[in-house]
């Protein structure tokens, strides 16, 4: 067997393949070009660091009878390009792959996303027109990676320990994420979820929190402040009359761990609170103190969080990214998280527990209402065709609206990927879910 190359597109109508390594075409000279880092990239480690590649391939096309399926056959190739442009500037319609197949792994189809391009004919190409054929050249711009062309599913592992390509987690804390070892290839790679409801029936999750940690310690970070370790307050809090933010200590705090904070190692969080019950009408605010002799000194500060609205009041709220710990200590202390209440009336709350999801790999989805009955999909957030949906893969049901980038499995490392939902204006706590994730894996040589 020989190397086999393919131009080909793929759409909602289907596949349409061109083989250049049989039939009319032979491919004659094609050196794979690499990616160059693109100059703004902080690192080679960063998602899309990378600039585009450019091939040249060299072709020689031939028919035994026809010189009209000469000339199809390299429209064939240019139209082929105008796929891949097209779908590049508009964000629409079929993609378009260089595919190839290394001569010995016949089992790896290796794609790349055509982005542009154009065809160019051989300088003897009309002096050779009599011998019913022509050479020519195509210059494809491509995404910097290869990537396979099929979806490989991910042996997921739940906090019970339980492992498999479908695993069930919970909505509460240390209960909530799945991990996994590594993917292969050589660079992160977008991540397809599926969440299944396994529990009675979601009248309509509203929020979907999404965050994988390879960077903070994984395997043992603890990024749970629950309710029975705060250092002030208590879980159920009221208050009678007025209140603010300028309270000289917050309504709820946790003096954050060392463990914690060494795995935290000074980058941005999202602190994301749960509650039992809220009253309406009043604002959150989230705090990153120094704590010193009990008294707690703002540092960071997020923004406001109305707690009602026209329906009732969100149990569980983002209240924004912080450092932890500031600063970039390698051996922080006196570090804490709080939140305070400003109101003006009496009410009250009861405080579930908060989650630290790292600012780094972080994906927040807002879902219009709609029914989840057990067994449908909760959300299919499928990073692979860079969408969302609700439904089926062949039923996909436009109910979602997205913030932030797909979550990406990284080669190399721990994956540890958390999720959090509430549902109609109340937290379902320890609702069960079952988690399925696919990925293709990305390098960037052959």
């Amino acid at each position: 067997m020989s190397h086999r190359y393919f131009i080909t597109s793929v759409g909602p109508s289907g596949t349409v393949s061109i083989e250049l390594s049989s039939g009319d075409y032979l491919v004659r000279n094609w050196v794979p070009n690499s990616a160059q880092l693109s100059p703004s990239a902080l690192s080679a480690s960063t998602v899309d660091a990378y600039e585009n590649v450019i091939e040249s391939i060299d072709v020689r096309v031939h028919d035994a009878a026809d010189k009209a399926t000469v000339q199809n056959d390299i429209r064939a190739i240019e139209q082929m390009i105008t796929l891949g442009q097209n779908r590049n500037s508009l964000g629409f319609g079929p993609k378009a792959y260089f595919q190839v197949i290394i001569d010995g792994t016949p089992g790896e189809t290796w794609q790349s996303e055509i982005v542009g391009g154009y065809v160019s004919i051989g300088a003897t190409a009309l002096r050779e027109w009599s011998t019913l054929g022509a050479d020519f050249n195509i210059q494809l711009e491509r995404k910097y990676y290869w990537e396979l062309s099929v979806e490989q599913p991910i042996t997921l592992t739940n906090y019970l320990s339980a492992s498999g390509t479908a695993v069930s987690i919970f909505n509460a804390s240390g209960q909530n994420w799945v991990s996994f070892d590594s993917v292969p290839g050589s660079l992160p790679t977008p991540i397809k979820i599926r969440a299944l409801n396994s529990g009675a029936t979601l009248t309509g999750s509203q929020q979907i929190f999404l965050s994988n940690n390879v960077f903070n310690d994984p395997d043992s970070v603890d990024p749970y402040l629950i309710a029975a370790q705060l250092d002030v307050g208590a879980a159920n809090e009221t208050w009678g009359t007025a209140v603010d933010h300028s309270s000289p200590n917050p309504r709820w705090a946790w003096e954050l761990p060392a463990a914690l904070l060494a795995d935290a190692a000074g980058d941005y969080f999202r602190v994301l609170a749960s509650f039992t019950s809220l009253s309406t009408g009043f604002y959150l605010k989230a705090y990153v103190y120094v704590v010193s002799g009990g008294l707690y000194s703002r540092i960071h500060e997020g923004e406001e969080i109305f707690t009602g609205g026209p329906l009732g009041s969100f149990e569980l709220l983002d209240l924004g990214s912080f450092p932890i710990p500031p600063g970039d200590l390698s051996f922080a202390s006196n570090v804490g998280v709080g939140i305070t209440v400003r109101a003006l009336s009496s009410g009250g709350a009861t405080i579930n527990f908060v989650q630290l999801m790292p600012v780094t790999s972080f994906r927040h989805l807002n879902k219009i209402g709609y029914g989840v009955p057990n067994g449908d999909a909760i959300f299919i957030d499928n990073g692979i065709e860079e969408n969302v949906y609700g439904g089926t893969d062949t039923a996909q049901v436009p109910i979602f609206i997205s913030q932030q980038s797909h979550l990406h499995a990284w080669p190399g490392r721990f994956n540890k990927v958390s999720i959090l939902f509430d549902e109609v204006y109340q937290f379902p706590g320890g609702h069960e879910s079952t988690v399925e994730m696919w990925v293709r894996p990305r390098r960037l040589t052959l």
